[in-house]
């Protein structure tokens, strides 16, 4: 279905495309990795339009949408009556170089020259003949404000003004300097502007208010300006501009404040508050009344002039025999539209989860298409995926496998991994959503034998698997008696993430591990120089440099759990479970175990060190046994369980 859309709007478009006027543009191709957005620009800018010539265009202007009007040097005349899509040329006086155009009606028009030329036409622009010529005067701008009533200005200080198009009188301006554009902004009131008056020493911008029979310099701001522009959308709002400053009134000319741009080829108004104007270079954009300005094209050659036939449209002429043609875009399609944030605006946000082909169109104002495309591709995240941490659970002796949600939004899956027999070679164990947190109880693993390894892999939703994070590995915890009834303390590190501290817990029996020492992260060794008599424990717990969200406490990762047993008399029996040893031992008369444990015991068998059986008892009910027959002397005491079937020996010493 996406495909028969974008075939038909392609196929549309390309009907258009043979007179368009627009050249649209969008981002080159755009790398992202998954999950993240990239904005992709569109701009949509004027396109060349052939003019048949390499001569300079001085003046472009239109009496409606359709009819345009260009004049230029070596006796360059251009008109259009489609809007600007093809323009004709004529040579009247290859020697002139004719610098602005009016037509005040379609079949009338005028054209002035540097040389002090008028020339008139009365057949649209077909044959032409000059009505006025004094080479004094050197026009810069024609411009009629009904069917006869007309002006021509120029320098030095020229005005002439004509009632019926033929006859032309001259007006006295009040100053020498060039004038360099004329507009009326009804029947009496107008205004001119110009170059810096040396002679008066002030700037040139003057007014009438009685029809263009009496001028008047007006002051727009001080200091030293050439004003060649001026332009007005309505009787209040208008604008002064040239090769420095851009001026702006609300209020008909009554005061002026400056908008902070250049506009030596003039400006352009589609209405009151946007608009275009154009420096030697380049053409920017305006709207606001100024406050938002951007650059709009920028041209190899030499911008002069630029006006706006309509409100959705700008043409612009310069050296070269340069015509830019624009109109302003109406609507923006992009296909397909999945990943986008909006399909219908000239610089959505894409963030696709796979390398997608965006195809664009665009509407303009005189009914026309522009297409083109870009290329969003989406790559893989190479970064490695880091666990939280791996701890010894102390409830199962099991190994506990922690991680943080990732912090990918476009993760989907999380992948735990643990190092095999072969160094360096890892096996899935499990998935899991990677929506929130999450652990993994690897219960296959014993913390008592050995250490193990993880790491983890992310799944994204680009379907892209990341590459093995790092591994983690918890502490693993060894003990041994050492000289004078100490106990030392042997581990290998934490690995996966710094240690600040490893604390040191000794638990006495079946009572609460209790803190007996604290050690810096590079330690993995200890020795305990008193520890007591009995059954003891031994754990390790490394304080990291880790932040894990299932943890409120800090990442702390606890190692095994490591028995040891010291007796006064030297006995111990690493090999019995937790809960079986001989209580009291060494013994007088009797020997007892704990009575929880009796119904645990299938049978319990007194020998003598060369093996020789004693005494026994099967299924015992009782859990404190009679050796008061006895000789003094070390025995073997072997217990048998019921559910298991195993059975231990421990030593007894009898007093």
């Amino acid at each position: 279905m996406k495909r028969t859309i974008l075939a038909f709007i392609l196929t549309f478009a390309s009907h258009f495309l043979l007179s368009a006027q627009c050249v649209v543009s969008v981002t080159d191709t755009a790398r992202i990795y998954c999950g993240e957005s990239r904005q992709i620009h569109a701009s949509v800018g004027p396109v060349v339009i052939p003019s048949s010539t390499s001569n300079t265009l001085n003046q472009v202007c239109f009496r409606d949408p359709a009819h345009g009007y260009i004049a230029g040097e070596n006796g360059t005349f251009l008109r259009t009556t489609d809007g600007g899509y093809h323009w004709v040329l004529t040579t009247f006086l290859a020697g002139q170089n004719w610098k602005s155009v009016a037509f005040p009606s379609e079949q009338t028009g005028y054209m002035v020259s540097a040389d002090g030329k008028i020339a008139k036409t009365t057949d649209g622009g077909t044959t032409w003949n000059v009505i006025f010529e004094d080479p004094a005067r050197h026009f810069t701008r024609v411009r009629f404000i009904n069917p006869t009533t007309g002006f021509a200005i120029g320098e030095p200080g020229v005005i002439l003004k004509t009632t019926d198009g033929n006859t032309w009188n001259p007006v006295s301006s009040g100053t020498s300097a060039r004038l360099n554009d004329v507009v009326f902004v009804n029947p009496v009131k107008g205004f001119i502007a110009g170059d810096f008056d040396n002679q008066n020493v002030t700037n040139t911008f003057l007014a009438t208010t009685d029809g263009g029979n009496t001028w008047t310099n007006t002051m727009v701001v001080a200091g030293q300006n050439n004003f060649n522009t001026v332009v007005f959308a309505n009787e209040n709002t208008g604008y002064v501009g040239g090769s420095f400053d851009t001026y702006r009134t609300t209020n008909g000319g009554g005061s002026w404040e400056s908008v902070f741009w250049q506009a030596e080829a003039g400006i352009a108004l589609q209405d009151d508050s946007t608009g275009f104007h154009g420096t030697y270079s380049s053409i920017y954009r305006f709207s606001h009344g100024g406050s938002v300005h951007e650059w709009f094209y920028s041209s190899p050659q030499t911008l002069v002039n630029v006006t706006c036939p309509d409100n959705r449209s700008m043409v612009a002429v310069g050296s070269d025999g340069l015509i830019l043609s624009f109109h302003t875009p109406v609507s923006y399609q992009w296909l397909p539209a999945e990943g986008l944030d909006s399909a219908n605006v000239p610089a959505p946000v894409a963030s696709p989860y796979q390398t997608t082909v965006y195809h664009l169109s665009v509407l303009l104002s005189d009914g026309t298409y522009c297409i083109d495309s870009t290329r969003v591709e989406v790559r893989k995240d190479w970064s490695r995926p880091d666990l939280c941490m791996v701890t010894v659970d102390s409830a199962t002796s099991h190994n506990r496998v922690v991680w943080n949600k990732p912090g990918n939004s476009a993760a989907d899956s999380v992948f735990v991994y643990k190092e095999g027999t072969v160094s360096g070679q890892f096996v899935k164990l499990a998935g899991y959503s990677a929506a929130a947190a999450g652990e993994y109880v690897d219960e296959q693993s014993n913390s008592a034998v050995q250490a193990e390894t993880y790491a983890i892999k992310i799944l994204d939703k680009c379907l892209f698997v990341s590459e093995l994070g790092y591994s983690h590995r918890p502490v693993h915890l060894s003990v041994n008696h050492g000289v004078g009834g100490t106990c030392n303390l042997i581990w290998e590190p934490y690995q996966g993430t710094d240690v600040y501290t490893y604390n040191i817990y000794r638990r006495v029996a079946a009572g609460t591990p209790e803190l007996m020492a604290s050690v810096s992260g590079s330690i993995t060794q200890y020795t305990d120089l008193t520890p007591p008599a009995g059954d003891l424990n031994y754990v390790v717990e490394a304080m990291l440099n880790a932040e894990c969200s299932l943890k409120t406490e800090g990442a702390s990762s606890f190692s095994n759990l490591a028995p040891f047993s010291l007796y006064p008399h030297g006995i111990g029996d690493d090999a019995v479970p937790e809960g079986f040893r001989i209580l009291d031992n060494p013994v007088s008369d009797h020997f007892a175990v704990n009575a929880g444990k009796v119904p645990e015991i299938a049978s319990i068998h007194l020998l003598s060190m060369n093996g020789e059986s004693l005494a026994g008892w099967n299924n015992p009910s009782a859990s404190s046994f009679d050796v008061s027959r006895l000789a003094p002397g070390l025995y073997m005491l072997k217990m048998e369980l019921r559910n298991n079937h195993r059975s231990f020996m421990q030593k007894l010493v009898k007093l």
